[in-house]
């Protein structure tokens, strides 16, 4: 389903957008593109919450907002072609010290590592 070998024009539009998105926001993720399907239509994408930083909470469908019409767009930029219905599958990592914002304001730290997949879809 995905290709043995991306072009690296490919990975590295698609690194580039995804970094700067979640690098937006204060609290910081390690992201990295891990797939690319032949039809250009499914993103694979490494994100890791980092140790130590405070987040509300551990669910990507929270810090991750897909525009897909947009996502297409900036690749389109940057002579990438994304096809539709795009879909993008997130691995997400959550360590076992992220810190979670309480709302009474109080902090807590997870209890232990975590480790889930979710996806966007079209």
């Amino acid at each position: 389903m995905f290709t043995d070998r991306l072009m690296m024009n490919d990975l590295e539009v698609l690194n580039l957008m995804f970094r700067r998105y979640f690098e937006s926001g204060k609290q910081g993720y390690a992201v990295e593109i891990v797939g690319l399907n032949n039809q250009k239509s499914i993103i694979e994408v490494n994100l890791t919450f980092l140790s130590g930083k405070e987040y509300c909470c551990g669910e990507i469908t929270c810090h991750f907002k897909p525009e897909f019409e947009r996502i297409r767009e900036i690749a389109l930029c940057s002579g990438l072609v994304l096809e539709s219905p795009l879909t993008i599958k997130f691995n997400v990592s959550v360590p076992s010290d992220a810190i979670f914002e309480i709302p009474d304001g109080y902090n807590q730290k997870n209890v232990g590592l975590f480790n889930y997949q979710e996806t966007f879809s079209e």
